[in-house]
């Protein structure tokens, strides 16, 4: 995120993505364009090989994307994607004929030790559901579920085989913290798939969410074009633009307070728990990954996939516990954080 909202970009690039922004229909455009060129009909059912990384924000789902897509064996969607997201193969030809130049690394801006440059894999997927869902799951101030009918289901295959095609890979890798909302479908239509689902303990995780949310209100008052690139890639976790998912008890109405988080972590994996009985859902712990990692095998990934992991150096130690302990949702959030661990 830090390459947008820094504008490390060349010129000709930074037109581009404010045209885009601006330009909504630009989009499905490309994207038709694209499928007439690029589309590969062989790939689009290759769905054993497509991994999908999901969790609250926080809790650990970044680094695990990174991790996966380091060892070189998955196609995903990357900063130098941006903003044609649903072109990929006609952006890098045309990157090519400019002689576009992939940026350097640096500390995105969240600010938590996660370098980034524009081969990263990012969460981009959600500006593909907001474009084919015309954004009726979104609302001032909150997302709703979404059942997501085959037709476009079909699409969003085809956008996995184009990636696939762009980056020359058989697997396929992504990031998305609004997955939950159409999880139905993902079960239901990619069977052999893995749903990766990352959760934590719900008092370092709300701590974190809480400091994300100041640290993003900061940035989006000294950067007005923060909010606008958050909104168009559908990341509204955090800051002015803050939604929350449609999950649950809305009790609590102020994100500056860590009982906000709180609520929101037990309506989420919450709601998650329905779905742990699935084959194709798996529920990672964010502490316990880094001590059993071969515990983890049995989700057909490699060790080296998680040798380097090292989730512990990212958890904020100096926390405010504001009575948690008396408090009846922090207890109910723990009764299902075992239950996670031990589904």
């Amino acid at each position: 995120m830090k390459k947008i909202i820094n504008h490390k970009h060349s010129f000709l690039e930074k037109i581009l993505i404010h045209t885009t922004l601006k330009l909504e229909g630009i989009k499905e455009l490309f994207f038709d364009i694209e499928k007439f060129y690029f589309y590969d009909e062989k790939l689009t059912d290759d769905d054993e090989n497509n991994f999908f990384i999901t969790g609250l924000a926080r809790s650990g789902t970044t680094m695990a994307l990174n991790i996966f897509y380091d060892t070189n064996e998955f196609a995903s969607f990357t900063y130098d994607d941006f903003p044609f997201i649903l072109s990929p193969n006609t952006y890098l030809k045309f990157k090519k004929i400019f002689k576009f130049k992939a940026s350097k690394q640096y500390v995105r801006a969240h600010n938590d030790g996660i370098l980034i440059s524009g081969n990263s894999p990012e969460a981009f997927d959600e500006i593909f559901w907001k474009q084919i869902l015309s954004d009726n799951y979104i609302d001032e101030k909150i997302l709703y579920k979404n059942d997501i009918n085959i037709e476009y289901i079909k699409q969003y295959k085809i956008l996995i085989s184009l990636i696939k095609k762009k980056e020359n890979k058989k697997k396929f890798i992504s990031k998305n913290n609004n997955l939950v909302l159409r999880i139905n479908s993902f079960i239901k239509n990619f069977p052999k798939s893995n749903i990766l689902i990352f959760f934590r303990d719900p008092l370092y995780h709300c701590n974190s969410l809480l400091n994300q949310h100041k640290n993003f209100l900061n940035l989006q008052e000294k950067n007005k074009f923060i909010e606008t690139y958050m909104n168009y890639v559908g990341h509204f976790e955090f800051g002015n633009n803050l939604k929350i998912f449609d999950l649950g008890e809305k009790k609590e109405n102020n994100p500056l307070n860590i009982n906000f988080w709180i609520e929101q972590w037990i309506n989420y994996y919450e709601y998650v728990l329905n779905f742990k009985s699935f084959e194709n859902v798996k529920l990672i712990s964010y502490e316990d990954l880094s001590k059993n990692k071969n515990d983890y095998l049995k989700l057909k990934i490699n060790k080296k996939f998680l040798a380097n992991i090292d989730f512990e150096k990212y958890i904020n130690k100096n926390l405010d516990y504001v009575n948690l302990e008396k408090s009846d949702m922090f207890n109910k959030a723990y009764i299902i954080y075992h239950k996670l661990i031990n589904s």
